[in-house]
């Protein structure tokens, strides 16, 4: 394959390639941090390629590698070029493999980087209330009478997520804030009734850019029913009509929501 020529520009924090030409191509060998060619996933430059035993750069990015941001579109050019030459190539089957892989490993950078880009997903959560919800309240011999209450409510919500991935945990964990509205709930379709917002840990799916996700924060329902002040279970009341027992408030707790994206 042909070399491949790029010119570097200096940049902050790349010092060892500044003023730099880098040949390099699928065959390359990639062992020393100033090679500069492939690092290692979740590293921002070269601090662990020292880790990497001698190979190729294909064999590199096949691994988990990457190549830094200035090459990308060469290297993308240079997969094209390759894959048209392998036809002529005394060697096609190594040749369109190695392009194969390069290509696969391509990918798999793309969807690593997309990982930690704003996503959105749909989530099923858990929520817990400082005070119980009210469903079903009657009067009875005038009397209070609450025939059902519920203290965790189970609901449907929309959420958006963005996360940051960390060197020692590998560009396929990541952590990050949430914010979450309701499209239902365990009692009714109740779209935007509840908004939630916290923080997030997702785990990216090989061969995606999508995640499984876990997230633990605040939550607000602002179509709760509780009973009114002065109003109590049990308690005898003058109040002929039950609607007339309970309001609407905002109520505050804590969620617990699981989600996927793709």
């Amino acid at each position: 394959m042909r070399s491949l020529i790029v010119v570097v520009v200096a940049a902050s924090g790349w010092s060892s390639l500044n003023a730099q030409t880098i040949n390099f191509d699928a065959n390359t060998l990639v062992k020393r941090a100033d090679s500069g060619i492939c690092h290692p996933p979740g590293t921002i430059y070269y601090e662990r390629v020292q880790q990497f035993e001698a190979m190729s750069l294909s064999q590199c990015l096949m691994g988990g590698g990457r190549v830094p941001r200035q090459y990308e579109a060469y290297w993308a050019v240079k997969q094209v070029a390759d894959n048209q030459r392998c036809d002529t190539n005394p060697q096609q089957d190594v040749c369109r493999q190695e392009v194969e892989q390069s290509e696969r490993a391509g990918e798999n950078q793309r969807d690593q980087e997309m990982f930690s880009d704003f996503k959105f997903g749909v989530a099923v959560a858990a929520a817990q209330f400082h005070v119980p919800k009210i469903e079903n309240v009657e009067i009875v011999d005038a009397s209070v009478v609450v025939r059902a209450q519920r203290e965790i409510v189970t609901s449907v919500l929309f959420e958006s997520h963005k996360f940051f991935t960390f060197p020692r945990t590998g560009p396929d964990f990541g952590l990050g804030p949430f914010v979450a509205a309701s499209l239902a709930n365990s009692e009714k379709v109740s779209p935007l009734s509840m908004f939630a917002f916290g923080a997030m840990v997702g785990w990216r799916r090989q061969e995606s850019s999508g995640s499984w996700n876990v997230g633990f924060g605040w939550v607000v329902d602002t179509d709760a029913v509780e009973l009114r002040d002065g109003v109590s279970d049990g308690a005898p009341t003058m109040i002929t009509n039950a609607s007339d027992l309970v309001r609407t408030v905002n109520q505050e707790g804590l969620l617990l929501l699981f989600s996927a994206t793709w």
